[in-house]
Protein backbone atom coordinates (compact mmCIF):
# COMPACT_ATOMS: atom_id res chain seq x y z
CA UNK A 1 0.00 0.00 0.00
CA UNK A 2 1.37 3.41 -0.88
CA UNK A 3 0.97 5.97 2.17
CA UNK A 4 -0.74 8.67 0.72
CA UNK A 5 -0.18 11.25 3.36
CA UNK A 6 3.38 11.46 2.79
CA UNK A 7 2.88 11.93 -0.90
CA UNK A 8 0.08 14.47 -0.75
CA UNK A 9 2.61 17.05 1.13
CA UNK A 10 4.52 16.77 -1.37
CA UNK A 11 2.73 17.75 -4.77
CA UNK A 12 3.68 21.35 -4.63
CA UNK A 13 7.07 21.27 -2.62
CA UNK A 14 9.42 21.71 -5.63
CA UNK A 15 10.07 18.13 -5.57
CA UNK A 16 6.76 16.25 -6.02
CA UNK A 17 6.80 16.15 -9.73
CA UNK A 18 10.45 13.88 -9.33
CA UNK A 19 8.85 11.43 -6.28
CA UNK A 20 5.02 11.01 -8.69
CA UNK A 21 7.97 9.82 -11.44
CA UNK A 22 9.06 7.57 -8.73
CA UNK A 23 5.66 6.39 -7.73
CA UNK A 24 4.76 5.72 -11.63
CA UNK A 25 7.94 3.36 -11.40
CA UNK A 26 7.21 1.49 -8.30
CA UNK A 27 3.18 1.26 -8.74
CA UNK A 28 3.62 -1.71 -9.95
CA UNK A 29 4.90 -2.70 -6.58
CA UNK A 30 2.02 -1.12 -4.71
CA UNK A 31 -0.55 -3.03 -6.88
CA UNK A 32 0.90 -6.51 -5.76
CA UNK A 33 0.60 -5.66 -2.00
CA UNK A 34 3.98 -4.63 -1.08
CA UNK A 35 4.49 -1.22 1.01
CA UNK A 36 6.31 1.73 -1.09
CA UNK A 37 7.52 4.92 0.99
CA UNK A 38 8.54 7.67 -0.30
CA UNK A 39 9.62 9.97 2.14
CA UNK A 40 10.36 13.82 1.38
CA UNK A 41 11.50 14.27 5.34
CA UNK A 42 15.02 12.81 4.12
CA UNK A 43 15.92 15.38 1.67
CA UNK A 44 19.00 14.08 -0.75
CA UNK A 45 21.30 16.23 -2.14
CA UNK A 46 20.74 14.49 -5.14
CA UNK A 47 16.87 15.73 -4.95
CA UNK A 48 18.28 19.31 -4.18
CA UNK A 49 19.94 19.05 -7.12
CA UNK A 50 17.33 17.82 -9.52
CA UNK A 51 15.06 20.25 -8.23
CA UNK A 52 17.75 22.82 -8.97
CA UNK A 53 18.40 21.85 -12.50
CA UNK A 54 14.40 22.39 -12.96
CA UNK A 55 14.45 25.78 -11.79
CA UNK A 56 17.52 26.73 -13.59
CA UNK A 57 15.59 24.86 -16.86
CA UNK A 58 12.73 26.79 -16.36
CA UNK A 59 14.86 30.02 -15.75
CA UNK A 60 16.40 29.11 -19.16
CA UNK A 61 13.61 28.69 -20.84
CA UNK A 62 11.55 31.98 -19.97
CA UNK A 63 15.42 33.21 -21.09
CA UNK A 64 14.61 31.75 -24.57
CA UNK A 65 11.14 33.17 -24.99
CA UNK A 66 12.14 36.71 -23.76
CA UNK A 67 14.92 36.77 -26.64
CA UNK A 68 12.59 35.84 -29.53
CA UNK A 69 10.76 39.36 -28.62
CA UNK A 70 14.26 41.12 -29.46
CA UNK A 71 14.80 39.11 -32.59
CA UNK A 72 13.89 42.05 -35.31
CA UNK A 73 16.51 44.43 -33.17
CA UNK A 74 19.66 42.56 -33.59
CA UNK A 75 21.99 42.81 -36.40
CA UNK A 76 21.60 39.27 -37.25
CA UNK A 77 17.70 38.37 -37.24
CA UNK A 78 18.20 34.49 -38.23
CA UNK A 79 21.13 34.37 -35.58
CA UNK A 80 18.72 35.66 -32.84
CA UNK A 81 16.06 32.91 -33.85
CA UNK A 82 18.67 30.42 -32.93
CA UNK A 83 19.35 32.24 -29.97
CA UNK A 84 15.84 32.02 -29.14
CA UNK A 85 15.52 28.11 -29.86
CA UNK A 86 18.95 27.32 -28.20
CA UNK A 87 17.79 28.91 -25.08
CA UNK A 88 13.92 27.45 -25.08
CA UNK A 89 15.68 23.74 -26.25
CA UNK A 90 18.17 23.93 -23.98
CA UNK A 91 16.27 25.10 -21.19
CA UNK A 92 13.72 21.79 -21.92
CA UNK A 93 17.09 20.13 -21.80
CA UNK A 94 17.53 20.80 -17.93
CA UNK A 95 14.22 20.71 -16.73
CA UNK A 96 14.38 16.55 -18.66
CA UNK A 97 17.84 16.34 -16.94
CA UNK A 98 16.50 17.23 -13.19
CA UNK A 99 13.28 15.34 -13.82
CA UNK A 100 15.69 12.11 -14.79
CA UNK A 101 18.56 13.02 -12.24
CA UNK A 102 17.31 10.70 -9.43
CA UNK A 103 18.37 7.69 -11.80
CA UNK A 104 22.25 9.09 -12.00
CA UNK A 105 24.78 6.08 -11.07
CA UNK A 106 27.86 8.99 -10.52
CA UNK A 107 29.84 9.56 -7.70
CA UNK A 108 29.72 12.75 -6.03
CA UNK A 109 32.60 14.35 -7.97
CA UNK A 110 31.52 13.36 -11.46
CA UNK A 111 28.01 14.26 -10.36
CA UNK A 112 29.16 17.51 -10.00
CA UNK A 113 31.04 17.93 -13.03
CA UNK A 114 28.15 16.79 -15.06
CA UNK A 115 25.88 19.51 -13.16
CA UNK A 116 28.51 22.23 -13.87
CA UNK A 117 29.39 21.16 -17.26
CA UNK A 118 25.03 21.26 -17.94
CA UNK A 119 24.65 24.57 -16.55
CA UNK A 120 27.36 26.35 -18.27
CA UNK A 121 26.99 24.65 -21.43
CA UNK A 122 23.55 25.51 -21.54
CA UNK A 123 23.43 29.26 -20.63
CA UNK A 124 26.48 29.59 -22.05
CA UNK A 125 24.98 28.54 -25.79
CA UNK A 126 22.25 30.74 -25.18
CA UNK A 127 24.25 33.65 -23.92
CA UNK A 128 27.20 33.19 -27.21
CA UNK A 129 24.72 32.61 -29.58
CA UNK A 130 22.84 35.64 -28.83
CA UNK A 131 26.12 37.49 -28.84
CA UNK A 132 26.62 36.65 -32.05
CA UNK A 133 23.28 37.58 -33.47
CA UNK A 134 23.72 40.78 -31.48
CA UNK A 135 27.37 41.43 -32.64
CA UNK A 136 26.54 40.04 -35.90
CA UNK A 137 29.56 37.41 -36.36
CA UNK A 138 30.25 34.98 -38.67
CA UNK A 139 33.35 32.50 -37.47
CA UNK A 140 31.64 29.91 -35.98
CA UNK A 141 28.37 30.36 -37.92
CA UNK A 142 29.41 30.94 -41.40
CA UNK A 143 25.76 29.38 -42.80
CA UNK A 144 23.60 31.50 -40.38
CA UNK A 145 25.86 34.58 -40.12
CA UNK A 146 26.00 35.10 -44.10
CA UNK A 147 26.46 38.97 -45.10
CA UNK A 148 27.22 39.69 -41.66
CA UNK A 149 30.77 39.98 -40.09
CA UNK A 150 31.96 41.30 -36.14
CA UNK A 151 34.66 43.12 -35.02
CA UNK A 152 37.64 40.90 -34.19
CA UNK A 153 37.24 41.07 -30.50
CA UNK A 154 33.44 40.44 -31.23
CA UNK A 155 34.25 37.12 -33.27
CA UNK A 156 37.24 36.05 -30.66
CA UNK A 157 34.80 36.29 -28.49
CA UNK A 158 31.90 34.30 -29.54
CA UNK A 159 34.30 31.63 -31.32
CA UNK A 160 36.01 31.02 -27.59
CA UNK A 161 32.52 31.11 -26.14
CA UNK A 162 30.93 28.85 -28.37
CA UNK A 163 34.21 26.44 -28.52
CA UNK A 164 34.00 26.28 -24.61
CA UNK A 165 30.20 25.13 -25.04
CA UNK A 166 30.98 22.27 -26.96
CA UNK A 167 33.57 21.03 -24.47
CA UNK A 168 31.14 21.46 -21.96
CA UNK A 169 28.36 19.91 -23.22
CA UNK A 170 30.65 17.17 -24.11
CA UNK A 171 32.01 16.44 -20.85
CA UNK A 172 28.52 16.91 -19.19
CA UNK A 173 26.44 14.76 -21.39
CA UNK A 174 29.62 12.09 -21.39
CA UNK A 175 28.80 11.82 -17.90
CA UNK A 176 24.95 11.42 -18.16
CA UNK A 177 25.78 8.57 -20.46
CA UNK A 178 27.82 7.01 -18.11
CA UNK A 179 25.48 7.60 -15.10
CA UNK A 180 22.15 6.43 -16.25
CA UNK A 181 23.81 3.11 -17.97
CA UNK A 182 26.28 2.22 -15.11
CA UNK A 183 24.99 -0.04 -12.25
CA UNK A 184 24.80 1.79 -9.00
CA UNK A 185 27.69 0.98 -6.43
CA UNK A 186 26.98 -0.77 -3.90
CA UNK A 187 27.00 2.75 -1.38
CA UNK A 188 24.77 4.16 -4.09
CA UNK A 189 22.58 1.57 -4.09
CA UNK A 190 22.16 1.48 -0.01
CA UNK A 191 21.87 5.06 -0.11
CA UNK A 192 18.90 4.61 -2.50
Amino acid sequence: MVRRQRLRHTAFDGVGLVLWMDLLLVGNQAKHGRDVVLSVTDMSPKRDTAQTLVALGAILFLLGLFSGFAIPMMTNPRMGLSGHLEGVMNGTFLIVVGLAWARLHLSDRAAGIAFWSLVYGTFANWVFVTFAAIYGTIAMTPIAGAGHSGAPWQETLVTVGLGSVGVAMVVGCGLLVWGFVRKPSSSQAQGA
